[in-house]
């Protein structure tokens, strides 16, 4: 119940139904909506998907905060919820529902395919070069090198460059979109993004969990907590798990 709720009020929140209180009778699905990974998705469909993004970071928000954005309102319902919605056996159904809220504002700016993902296992050899940091058929790639006032190193190229959201860590802070991708060997200029915690071996050990909870915390702590810190060490939006949706999209993170 604890999980139908926080979903429920999530929903409320932006202005979308949530899941209904009592299970549904069991129905056979006869075509399920399948998500792709951005590497394997055309180039058309990419174009889709970052236009409708950019779309939702321009809409008015639902939650009449100020001049934030409904993009704001997903990172504003997850800063709130955050303590709730981590670290308990929810987290995993709790943010595939997140991301269904969030495909319904991609469909109503005009996106008729599925909420895609970074299958980030697949490029841990070389995260750096993944598809998703493409300036024109991605997210654009790093901030800057060199931070900003507020010690941000702010996204320059890409759709989301001029972006700039409304909170940050649980409080209203407008900024540049930032990003710092981590290096394991801070004296190194090799850029790994922290790799190693999400390699295609160690996500076959999460997977191997036969005990939920054990695979839960597994995955929450483990490759889910490094893409994280991968791509937004230090002071990058996605570091910050608590706004983490600012990231522009949550492709980013969940897979």
């Amino acid at each position: 119940m604890k999980f139908l709720y926080l979903a429920a009020l999530a929903g409320a929140a932006l202005a979308i139904p949530g899941p209904p209180r009592s299970p549904a009778p069991r129905a056979t699905c006869t075509s399920p909506k399948l998500r792709k990974s951005w590497a394997k998705a055309t180039t058309a469909e990419k174009t889709a998907y970052l236009n409708a993004a950019v779309c939702v970071t321009k809409k008015p928000s639902r939650l009449n905060n100020g001049n934030s954005t409904l993009h704001d309102d997903f990172a504003f319902v997850h800063a709130k919820l955050f303590p709730q919605i981590h670290d308990f056996a929810g987290f995993l159904p709790w943010h595939r529902y997140f991301i269904t809220v969030y495909e319904k504002a991609l469909r109503d700016c005009g996106y008729t395919g599925t909420a895609m993902y970074w299958d980030w296992a697949a490029d841990s050899s070389n995260p750096t070069k993944a598809s998703v940091w493409d300036p024109v058929t991605g997210f654009g790639g790093n901030g800057a090198a060199t931070p900003d006032k507020d010690g941000r190193r702010c996204v320059t190229d890409g759709p989301f460059k001029n972006y700039r959201p409304v909170y940050f860590n649980f409080d209203v802070f407008p900024h540049c979109l930032s990003r710092e991708w981590y290096k394991d060997d801070p004296l190194s200029n090799v850029i790994d993004m922290g790799n190693a915690s999400y390699t295609p071996a160690r996500v076959a050990e999460v997977t191997a969990n036969t005990v939920f909870d054990d695979f839960r915390r597994d995955l929450e702590g483990g490759p889910h907590g490094g893409v994280h810190r991968g791509v937004g060490f230090g002071f990058g939006d996605m570091g910050f798990q608590n706004a983490s949706p600012n990231g522009e999209s949550p492709v980013l993170e969940e897979d």
